[in-house]
């Protein structure tokens, strides 16, 4: 069937191409039984196990930044600028074989998208299934600004569910720049590079969180990152008949190409989260605190999201064979 265009329209097609990307980078511990149970809410569970993912580390990554220049590459309409907060769980795409899950290729899910910019909320969740929501982002306008003093993120939404409480604004979290911490003026011009040095602060002392009888390379994901990053989405909407179910459902990949990245090591930041938020609860679903952030890289690139490819979709064979 042939989407209706019409006008106001806030929804533009694949690919999305992102022009002067700068991002604020931090890797943040969260706890792995949480994010496993959340891939089992949001994907494993909702596909019938049909499409499975699951966390290869328990370290997660928060970026906040800024896009001047988003366009569609199909539609020549025009472009707007987006300013974002997301956080990023790694997982990997596996599939079950009697008792023993295999894995067969690496993800990026950006479990959770703060945007204060209405053309990236709207496409964003209309067209591939970014869990968008809107937000307040402080961050520098220069790209120039290596250590900015801190960077923060307010939210709109709801302190406690319930009849008589007001949607409003709340700060969600923070990163606050140590002081004296300058950094050491590392830098990376590729993403095969800078994933090959940020890789052992990925799995910490444990290793790779690895499942029974997996036999995945994890270099592969250092491989498969240099060429395009592929990025995993619950695409979904509400149904009007029924408050509990969904009028469509399908689980996304889609390849996110970077043309030019340039990377460079920032000082050291402290993580705070502000008290909880019914409508954001990330200490329940990643076990994420406040704390010394891992390591903190500020990232320029250029790239695009492009068509994705539909993994499983409710009320579909898709997805047994993908």
């Amino acid at each position: 069937m042939k989407y209706v265009e019409h006008g106001g329209e806030l929804s533009y097609p694949a690919p999305v191409v992102c022009e002067g990307g700068y991002f604020y980078n931090f890797f943040l511990e969260a706890t792995k039984e949480n994010l496993a149970a959340l891939c089992d809410r949001v994907f494993n569970t909702t596909s019938g196990g049909e499409a499975m993912y699951y966390p290869l580390t328990h370290v997660i990554m928060v970026t906040v930044g800024s896009i001047p220049k988003i366009y569609s590459g199909t539609l020549n309409v025009g472009w707007s600028p987006e300013k974002q907060v997301i956080i990023w769980l790694v997982l990997a795409k596996v599939k079950k074989e009697g008792s023993v899950l295999i894995a067969e290729r690496p993800v990026l899910f950006p479990v959770y998208t703060m945007v204060p910019d209405l053309y990236s909320l709207v496409s964003g969740r209309e067209v591939f299934g970014f869990f968008k929501s809107f937000g307040w982002v402080d961050l520098p306008d220069d790209p120039a600004v290596l250590n900015p003093p801190s960077l923060s993120l307010d939210v709109f939404g709801l302190k406690k569910f319930g009849p008589d409480e007001e949607a409003k604004r709340w700060p969600l979290l923070e990163f606050t720049r140590r002081s004296g911490s300058e950094g050491t003026g590392k830098t990376w011009s590729g993403l095969k590079e800078l994933f090959h040095d940020i890789r052992p602060h990925l799995w910490g002392d444990e290793g790779p969180v690895i499942l029974p009888g997996l036999g995945f390379p994890v270099s592969l994901l250092g491989d498969f990152l240099h060429h395009a990053m592929p990025l995993v989405f619950l695409k979904q909407f509400r149904d009007v008949t029924d408050d509990q179910n969904a009028a469509y459902q399908a689980i996304v990949e889609a390849p996110s190409p970077i043309h030019s990245l340039h990377a460079e090591l920032m000082g050291e930041y402290d993580f705070s989260m502000a008290e909880a938020l019914a409508s954001y609860p990330l200490a329940d679903d990643l076990g994420l605190k406040s704390q010394k952030a891992i390591l903190s890289i500020k990232v320029k690139m250029d790239f695009e999201i492009g068509g994705g490819k539909i993994i499983w979709e409710a009320g579909n064979n898709r997805g047994k064979n993908e």
